[in-house]
Order: structure tokens, then sequence, then C-alpha cells
């Protein structure tokens, strides 16, 4: 037996890439490796190649499942043996991936907001080139404060099991649940919209997306944060018919006689009264009021002499 000779193995699968450390770090030249990776070749004395065939590493081509085997082969230039390494490549699932903006931004007071524009969604099972428009999903969309909008649902039953009434879509409600497929959930993502509650609340709401896949175990899921940014509203004035009434003796007023209005003009911030938090009070810090008459004079009890102010 010549055990100074220099052997060749050949290794090729089918369903995935064979390599080896040894040959990456190569520099003799003395191994080569075809362009897909299925087929590997190298040259080198006995106690070499042993260690260069501890090293060998097998890589299943993605998406693919099931048998394969690494058919070996060792020749010295005058005998030849052969052999096989039988594998099983098990199933497994791949994952789905949904993206989402950390903030939508919009205004207080703005209502039907589209909110779902920036979201993507993609399922990895299908194999690469191949669409995922057609892989059912379960979707839940529910929101911390205030009310979604999907039009496209408003005839479905939503999760409480209610059918949306007309006031449900005037104000949204707080979760949607419902199945379909990925196509069918992008189509919803565009049409979602948002109104904060109450009318001129500020602040951030927490909007949380969960999508099961309906095939596989595999889910995902995302949070985004709806920055609904404080926009100062016009003073109210407010005028009190019935005290209005009476001190103008049911609106017939006798000349050269004081009227006093006292209660019946009334001044009011809507920032503060409906949902303040003290934001425009912290940064409204005076305010100034304007009364004009077309006849007459006005004067507050406090002043010397009756002046137009």
């Amino acid at each position: 037996q010549q055990v100074d000779e220099m052997l060749t193995v050949f290794l090729s699968a089918q369903h995935g890439r064979i390599q080896s450390i040894s040959l990456q770090n190569e520099t003799t030249n003395r191994g080569s490796q075809s362009h897909d990776g299925k087929r590997l070749e190298y040259r080198a004395y006995l106690y070499e190649l042993n260690v260069f065939l501890a090293q060998v590493q097998f890589m299943p081509d993605p998406n693919y499942h099931g048998p394969d085997e690494i058919m070996v082969l060792v020749t010295d230039g005058e005998y030849a043996v052969n052999t096989s390494v039988p594998i099983q490549i098990a199933s497994l699932t791949d994952p789905v991936l949904i993206q989402c903006p950390p903030a939508v931004d919009l205004f207080e007071g703005q209502s039907f907001v589209a909110i779902g524009a920036n979201i993507s969604i993609r399922d990895f099972e299908p194999l690469p080139g191949a669409v995922d428009d057609e892989s059912q999903v379960e979707v839940e969309i529910f929101v911390g404060d205030g009310g979604l909008h999907l039009p496209d649902l408003d005839d479905l039953v939503n999760d409480s099991g209610v059918v949306l009434s007309s006031l449900n879509r005037s104000i949204g409600v707080a979760t949607y649940h419902f199945n379909t497929t990925l196509q069918g959930f992008r189509s919803a993502l565009k049409a979602l919209q948002f109104t904060p509650s109450p009318a001129l609340y500020h602040g951030v709401v927490h909007l949380e997306i969960r999508v099961k896949m309906a095939e596989t175990p595999e889910w995902t899921w995302c949070e985004i944060g709806l920055v609904v940014h404080p926009v100062n509203s016009p003073p109210v004035i407010h005028v009190d018919e019935s005290r209005l009434l009476a001190a103008t003796n049911g609106g017939l007023v006798t000349p050269h006689k004081n009227i006093h209005l006292h209660g019946v003009l009334r001044l009011s911030d809507p920032d503060e009264e409906d949902f303040s938090g003290g934001w425009f009070v912290e940064r409204v810090h005076s305010a100034r009021l304007k009364l004009h008459a077309s006849c007459g004079t006005m004067s507050f009890l406090i002043a010397a002499a009756p002046q137009d102010y």
C-alpha cells in the first residue's frame, strides 16, 4: 500500500451547499468548489484528508425540506471507492414580519385620520419569487383610547359580536378582529383611520396590531404611538338669554336707566374646560377682552366714570 500517495475526494449534493473550513483557508489550490456550491473537490494526503472531511459542512437550500444525500468518491488515481450519507431535512415554518413606524403625528380636533399608510407586512413562507397575497391571516387591531375606522369593514361583526351601528361609525370602535388574506389586510391598512376622543384630546395613544398566520404557527405584532399634538382653540362667548331678558325687562330698555349685565356674558376656553392638563395655562399668560356698544356707554362698577372700553 502506497501511503505516501495523494488522494482526491469528490463530494456532491442535490439540495444543498457543501463547504469546508479547510478549503476556505486553503492557499495551495488543492481544492475547488462549483459555482452553485453543490460539488466539492479536494486533493491531499490521507492524514490531511481526514482533517478536511471532519470540517465539511452541509447547508440545505432555502425553503427546501425532504430527503437528500451527500455522495462521496475517493480515488488515488488507480482505484476508487464511493459511499453516500443520507440526510433528512425537516420542515421549518418561515416567519411573518410586520414593520410599523414608531409614531404617527396628528393634531387635536382632527378626525378620520389615515394612520396605516406606512405599515408593511411580509410572509417569508412562500418560495423566493412567489407572492404572499393569498396567505390567510387572523388580524386584531386595537387602540387604547379614541376610535378606529375601517370603512370596508363597517358591515362586518366586530370583536364584541355586535354589528356596528351608525353611532359606532361616527366615533369609531376600540378593536377590530377579522380574518382575511395578506392582500386584504394590506388594503385594510390603507383604509385604517383614527379619531381622538374627546374632541380636544392631546397626548399619546397606544395602538397595537397583531397578525397570526392561519396555516402556520407563526405570528407577529407591532406597537405605534399616535401622537396627538395640542392646538390652541379660540375662546367662546356665552350669552345667557334668560338673564338678558330679565336685565332688559323682556327686551324693552328704558332710556337713561342703567342695565346690569351681571351673569349675562361668560367667557370660556375650550382648551382648559374640555381637556386641559394645564398645557395652555402654562404658556398663555394673559388675554385681551374688547367690548363695544353701538350707542350708550359701558362701565365696570369699579370704574370712576362711565366710558367706552
